[in-house]
């Protein structure tokens, strides 16, 4: 009975409704080629709003991402590539740097921004390292950077370690300005806290600075474990599947940018 509930909710709610409405066209429609249009995109749409296929779109950018060495964990706050030992004492990081992941105009944060702002605090109570929080306004008035310092605040970490960095617009800008920041303060080698899918393409950035970077994994979007709840087309599942779309766009642009494709983060650019 469950089931089926969830099943009639996804029914009549989007996309699992705009899908219905995709092959109700494509079963009535006169023209060939609507129909088959019209059967098209009820397939993408589906697919793109079910688990199995959000995690598939994931799992090239977070397998990356695991490949980068030194790399955090952030559930047992250590640097490893998987040797023991090659492993890095986090007590060498000069600074933890959180990459701001959005922000809403009323103020409150993005999955993103949250998650990573968590990951970061965890970081500094065990390192007491002082904190960069890069992130403007991108357009927008809320500028991220600031909305992270007052909920860092309120939790107790210290003014004096907390640094702003609010000019960035986009992960090219955070690199560059966050730069700038360490050369000031003679920081060489930093914790970099952001999403695990995001971490491939600001290693790049970051990397080119020639600051000494420490990825910290966290944010993980994959769940790679189904029921049939699993195959149901969920909006939440539809906004990760685009966003992970976005993000393999833009990391393949920025390996083409630079004409470096045999050094491209993700493995299956370089094959």
């Amino acid at each position: 009975m469950f089931f089926i509930k969830k099943l009639l909710t996804s029914a009549i709610l989007p996309p699992g409704l705009i899908i219905i409405i995709f092959v109700a066209i494509g079963a009535f429609a006169k023209r060939k080629a609507v129909t088959i249009l019209s059967l098209v995109c009820a397939v993408m749409l589906y697919a793109l709003s079910i688990e199995p296929v959000k995690d598939l779109l994931y799992l090239p950018l977070e397998n990356s991402a695991k490949k980068i060495v030194p790399l955090i964990h952030i559930n047992n706050i250590n640097n490893s590539n998987g040797k023991n030992k090659d492993m890095v004492s986090v007590k060498e990081i000069d600074a933890i740097v959180i990459l701001g992941g959005g922000v809403y105009e009323n103020g409150n944060f993005k999955e993103d921004s949250a998650n990573r702002l968590l990951a970061g605090y965890l970081l500094y109570t065990q390192l007491k390292k002082p904190v960069i929080l890069s992130g403007g306004s991108a357009g927008f008035n809320i500028q991220e950077s600031y909305t992270m310092y007052s909920v860092l605040r309120h939790l107790n970490v210290l003014q004096q370690d907390i640094i702003i960095e609010n000019k960035s617009r986009d992960t090219d800008d955070n690199a560059q300005y966050v730069a700038q920041i360490c050369n000031k303060k003679n920081f060489t080698h930093i914790a970099l806290v952001t999403s695990a899918y995001h971490i491939p393409r600001a290693y790049t950035y970051f990397k080119k600075t020639g600051l000494m970077i420490s990825a910290v994994f966290c944010d993980s979007k994959l769940d790679l474990r189904y029921t049939g709840y699993s195959y149901l087309p969920t909006f939440s599942n539809f906004a990760n599947s685009t966003k992970a779309l976005r993000e393999l766009v833009a990391l393949g642009l920025l390996c083409v940018r630079v004409f470096d494709l045999y050094r491209c983060p993700i493995p299956s650019m370089r094959e």
